[in-house]
């Protein structure tokens, strides 16, 4: 009697380190691929801003051209 009570305890203990443990990862994964997300989106955003800046630096050197100021 007291040894199955002590195996439900043990059994309830387990679920709930299972149950906490899962959570945990889906967490943990969830943080991941957000910050994976940020990172892509910033390095997009920096790939383009770059391009943009060799494109207008190579137009107005080449071509005389301005564009992307605010001043025509």
């Amino acid at each position: 009697m007291i040894a199955d009570q002590n195996m439900d305890k043990s059994k309830n203990i387990y679920s709930l380190q299972r149950k906490y443990c899962c959570q945990n990862l889906l967490i943990a994964q969830k943080n991941i691929n957000q910050n994976k997300q940020e990172f892509y989106n910033r390095l997009i955003d920096q790939s383009l801003v770059n391009w943009l800046n060799i494109w207008r630096e190579y137009l107005q050197k080449y071509h005389g051209t301005k564009i992307f100021s605010l001043h025509n």
